[in-house]
């Protein structure tokens, strides 16, 4: 991936280069050349070649690291960044990087996932144009405090969505997110611990953005939605991406200083769960009723017929629009 992004950023600052000339600047073959331009087409990049060389004509809407850090402005966060063009799952690839040492901050982008997974195993349409991504974690707390994460990385896709394109975006408890009632994102939050020492959190975001409806299996198609659909339009995702990740690293400095009360109350007044009718499935056991409060813990409270219900996890479904 290193010499991909160096021939395309060759390609990017002159009109024309012969595949001697990049063999030269890189070290490499003329034939490891001729082989990477190749993939690069293969990923979408419009090259040209002639017997004068080689000469890029447009880029492809790729996640690439060296487009990133041109936009990322950040401390932490994505100033370390792994590139897949195909992966089973980003967080599958995180945790394998945060075993090996990779540090905190570490962003990994899948432009497509095969196995790509949401919350209680479910499987996570995960197509080309989506926004596919993890990153690995490493707070000073207790596995305990671990799915604050995920409320944090939530809101800081509703604020980004609301901010950047004006969108009616809102969350559902826990992680989801939500314009105009359907699902657009969901977060999942996977940790490493023992006791009362956590080693390390991943948290993986994955965002409907360049997708259409019909992308997606005809059972969920009127419940999701995708940025394309809403803004009638594709979105820049490496923009995007970089505004989630700035987002993100403020609320993560605050929650790491101050525990879930700093973004409480950011998220309970863009949370839509709350006074509306719900059903809370926990691994075959189900609570309906109406979810009347989310306490300082993130624990969602559930008016039963038998009494209120404190819920700490569970796929969460809105039965009204009460």
């Amino acid at each position: 991936m290193e010499s991909l992004s160096k021939i395309i950023e060759i390609l990017r600052n002159q009109k024309e280069v012969s595949g001697e000339e990049m063999a030269s600047e890189l070290g490499i073959s003329r034939t490891s050349v001729w082989k990477n331009i190749n993939r690069l087409k293969g990923k979408g990049f419009n090259i040209i070649s002639s017997r004068r060389g080689y000469r890029m004509i447009e880029e492809a809407d790729l996640l690439l690291p060296y487009r990133l850090r041109g936009l990322i402005n950040t401390k932490i966060i994505g100033r370390h960044i792994e590139y897949f063009a195909h992966c089973d799952s980003s967080n599958n690839i995180a945790k394998k990087l945060a075993r090996e040492g990779l540090k905190e901050g570490t962003l990994i982008i899948c432009e497509e996932q095969e196995a790509g997974r949401g919350r209680l195993e479910r499987k996570w349409i995960s197509p080309r144009g989506g926004l596919w991504f993890s990153v690995i974690l490493k707070p000073s707390m207790t596995p305990v405090e671990a799915p604050g994460l995920g409320f944090l990385t939530s809101l800081s896709v509703v604020k980004t969505l609301r901010r950047r394109y004006g969108l009616e975006a809102s969350l559902k408890w826990p992680n989801d997110v939500l314009i105009n009632g359907k699902k657009v994102c969901g977060v999942l939050v996977e940790v490493e611990a023992e006791m009362d020492i956590l080693h390390f959190a991943v948290v993986g975001v994955g965002l409907d953005a360049n997708l259409s409806i019909k992308d997606f299996p005809e059972e969920v198609q009127d419940i999701a939605t995708t940025l394309k659909e809403e803004l009638g339009r594709e979105v820049d995702r490496a923009k995007l991406l970089a505004d989630i990740l700035s987002e993100m690293e403020r609320n993560y400095n605050s929650f790491t200083l101050y525990g879930l009360e700093s973004i409480f109350q950011e998220y309970i007044d863009l949370c839509s769960t709350i006074q509306k009718e719900v059903r809370v499935v926990q691994h075959g056991r189900e609570i309906k009723g109406k979810a009347v409060e989310i306490d300082k813990e993130g624990a969602l409270i559930v008016l039963t017929s038998e009494g209120r219900v404190r819920i700490t996890y569970g796929d969460c479904f809105h039965l009204t629009n009460t």
